[in-house]
């Protein structure tokens, strides 16, 4: 799954996180919590990846775009943990990775109207 997750994202030029967790809650691997956190994790790495190569070639946003964007990720990150920790059931976040995967795909048909 990890080959074809990785060979999807490449494609379409997204990270692998966005379809990780719907594959999980398809393939019955894992209720919607459990996928969502297994994403998180996953886009963590990534992302903690992908950065570590910006600033190896010194493709960073310069400091005052770079400490809102810093900022907006911790208050998003923590409230959706939180929500959903406490206060989203499994079925509620199936539902929000569908939405999310609805608007991914619309993006894409968007950049490939383009």
């Amino acid at each position: 799954m990890g080959g074809t997750l990785g060979a999807l994202a490449g494609l379409v030029g997204l990270g692998g996180g966005v379809f990780l967790g719907p594959a999980l809650v398809l393939l019955g691997w894992a209720d919607g919590k459990r996928a969502a956190a297994a994403s998180s994790g996953f886009i963590l790495l990534n992302s903690l990846a992908g950065l570590v190569a910006h600033v190896q070639v010194r493709h960073l946003p310069e400091g005052q775009v770079l400490l809102p964007l810093v900022a907006a990720v911790l208050i998003g990150g923590q409230a959706g943990s939180l929500a959903g920790a406490r206060g989203f059931s499994a079925r509620r976040l199936e539902q929000i990775f569908g939405v999310l995967v609805l608007a991914v795909a619309g993006q894409l048909a968007y950049r490939a109207a383009a």
